[in-house]
């Protein structure tokens, strides 16, 4: 075997790492713009619906009207004398950073809840049924798989908030 023919190891185990590292790189820069251009699905429909959607398999979604206990979450109960609970979300909605609601009409919400740094698009909704003084909520992520229970989270916490608010004394 000729000198040329033969790597010293450093030389060729540093040309492997090298390697993995763009390997690395690359497949990063494939999953981030996969994400990115994923995010510009929004849902298709203007349309107020009559229930909310129930969630995927993944674990990235919540909604009071789906039966999996994965995915269950507790409706808002709307006490009788809150007359606009949508005005009320409306305005918690609009204190939560990142968030831009994109649909609102007298019964029905829905924002969009972008995360900071990878910019991941979340869609919320909310349902409000009168007759039985509640809201329907869901949360879901627009692309992946897990969401390390983000949803849930951000639900969990306006539901607190919203409990401040109808406990607070009316103006």
């Amino acid at each position: 075997m000729t000198d040329a023919a033969k790597s010293p190891p450093k030389s060729r185990s540093k040309k492997i790492i090298t390697g993995m590292i763009y390997i690395f790189i690359g497949l990063f820069l494939f999953m981030l713009l996969r994400g990115i251009m994923s995010n510009f699905q929004r849902p298709s429909s203007s349309t107020i619906p009559a229930q909310l959607a129930t969630c995927p398999d993944s674990p990235n979604c919540v909604c009071s009207q789906d039966e999996s206990p994965d995915h269950q979450i507790d409706p808002l109960n709307v006490p009788s004398h809150i007359t606009d609970p949508i005005s009320l979300l409306r305005q918690l909605l609009q204190q939560m950073p990142r968030t831009k609601i994109t649909l609102d009409t007298n019964n029905y919400l829905r924002a969009e809840c972008t995360s900071l740094i990878m910019r991941y698009v979340d869609d919320i909704e909310f349902l409000w049924i009168p007759d039985k003084n509640l809201i329907h909520l869901r949360s879901a992520s627009r692309v992946g798989y897990s969401d390390m229970g983000v949803n849930r989270q951000r639900l969990d916490k306006l539901r607190l908030q919203w409990l401040d608010k109808i406990s607070a004394p009316q103006k």
